[in-house]
């Protein structure tokens, strides 16, 4: 979806720089200024082992007052979040990127008049490539040759992350409120009493 730029690399061109006169010599000499010694080089980077290099890590700008997502939605991604809420949640639990793979969400997005036998209201091009922008940065792709799930419990996915729950016969995005009692806020991080503590 992301389009990325090119650089031409084209360099300027030599007419382009024009020759400087060189100022003629001073017979004067200049006086010398007083240094200190000069330390002795160090090894760069990029030759020292992974284990003496530091790395500095800055982590990406979280948008404020954000409910409490699976993980922190950084602001680049702020958009396609709040379109992703208004769009789905209008409608149903909008359930987080995680649980389905990326291959899911791209069958989901791209077929905005048959969503389950509905047509998903308000929606256009701009709103679909800000949702995808959010969904595929926040969910992971299925390995080659696997079958596409499209319904959440049909989701190894999702059954990753509910190692020791029974799921319902009938399971559909309400189900989720069983465990999950704040997921109108989109916080799938507070649980129900009985599964807060559980190992």
């Amino acid at each position: 979806m992301a389009s990325a730029l090119e650089k031409s690399g084209n360099s300027p061109s030599t007419s382009l720089i024009s020759a400087q006169a060189t100022p003629p010599k001073s017979t004067t000499p200049k006086p010398t200024p007083k240094t200190s010694p000069t330390p002795k080089p160090t090894p760069s980077d990029a030759s020292k082992s992974p284990s003496e290099t530091k790395f500095i890590y800055s982590p990406p700008a979280i948008a404020p007052n954000q409910p409490m997502s699976v993980d922190p939605v950084p602001t680049r991604y702020e958009p396609g979040f709040q379109a992703y809420l208004e769009t789905c949640a209008s409608c149903h639990i909008a359930v987080p990127p995680e649980v389905l793979p990326t291959e899911s969400w791209r069958e989901i997005l791209r077929k905005p008049d048959n969503h389950f036998g509905v047509v998903i209201p308000n929606y256009n091009r701009l709103t679909q490539l800000l949702i995808w922008d959010y969904i595929s940065n926040f969910s992971r792709p299925l390995p080659p040759d696997s079958p596409i799930p499209l319904y959440v419990e049909k989701s190894r996915y999702f059954k990753a992350l509910h190692p020791r729950v029974t799921m319902p016969p009938d399971m559909t995005s309400k189900s989720c409120i069983t465990c999950h009692p704040n997921v109108a806020n989109f916080n799938f991080r507070t649980l129900t009493p009985e599964w807060n503590d559980a190992p």
